[in-house]
């Protein structure tokens, strides 16, 4: 028993050095190749190890820290730009001209007559003044009209009242008016005027310009006023 046992841990011997057979009968064991001579353990030096030392992991878990999303700014939509509108341009507005009211009172249309005075004989040439008279539609004369002469004379400025119906200017008719403008002739060109007033001041007539002369046979000067 113990026999077969020694045999069959002598067969597993030389199958694991795959150098060995056994011989039947005796039992023998005939080495083909020199045997091997096994170190005791303790003089085996450790073999390396061909597999590379495991290089240990980190077991900490890497925590993704999400990056903070951005609400996107809400993009204002740009306001469409209507093209500015054409400004007309104001069209100038005429002043209207101030409308004249017909005076009630124009100049005959003969009128200024030059004479030689003969109201002031005793005068003569030493005078020189205006006369006349005023009529109504009906051709009446009107009393009670004041007469002005304004402007300059001999390079002075005068301005002489009169009034129709006064007893001095009957010579010239019913309702006439006189006013002396010197005490001799003098010359003028268009630089005095004539005009009608009732006795509140209010113009009856516009102001009529006329011309004075220094010939004594011009020195009475007859205008007349008439209404239509």
């Amino acid at each position: 028993m113990i026999m077969k046992k020694n045999f069959i841990l002598i067969s597993l011997y030389c199958l694991l050095l795959s150098g060995c057979r056994l011989i039947p009968g005796d039992l023998q064991l005939i080495a083909e190749t020199p045997l091997i001579e096994i170190p005791d353990e303790g003089d085996l030096a450790p073999t390396p190890s061909l597999i590379s030392p495991t290089i240990p992991v980190s077991t900490a878990t890497l925590t993704i820290i999400p990056t903070q999303t951005q609400t996107p700014t809400q993009t204002t939509t740009p306001t469409k730009t209507l093209p500015p509108t054409k400004t007309a341009t104001p069209t100038r507005t005429a002043t209207p001209t101030k409308t004249s009211t017909p005076m009630p009172f124009q100049t005959q249309s003969e009128s200024p007559v030059y004479i030689e005075n003969f109201a002031h004989p005793e005068a003569a040439c030493n005078w020189m003044g205006v006369a006349g008279q005023v009529f109504g539609t009906k051709g009446d004369p009107i009393l009670n009209l004041v007469i002005t002469v304004k402007g300059e004379l001999n390079q002075t400025n005068v301005d002489f009242v009169g009034v129709t119906g006064i007893p001095q200017a009957d010579i010239y008719g019913p309702g006439g008016y006189e006013i002396v403008l010197a005490d001799v002739p003098l010359p003028s060109d268009q630089n005095l005027t004539i005009q009608v007033f009732d006795l509140a001041g209010q113009p009856l007539s516009e102001a009529v310009p006329f011309s004075t002369y220094t010939a004594c046979t011009k020195n009475l000067i007859i205008i007349n006023f008439q209404t239509k």
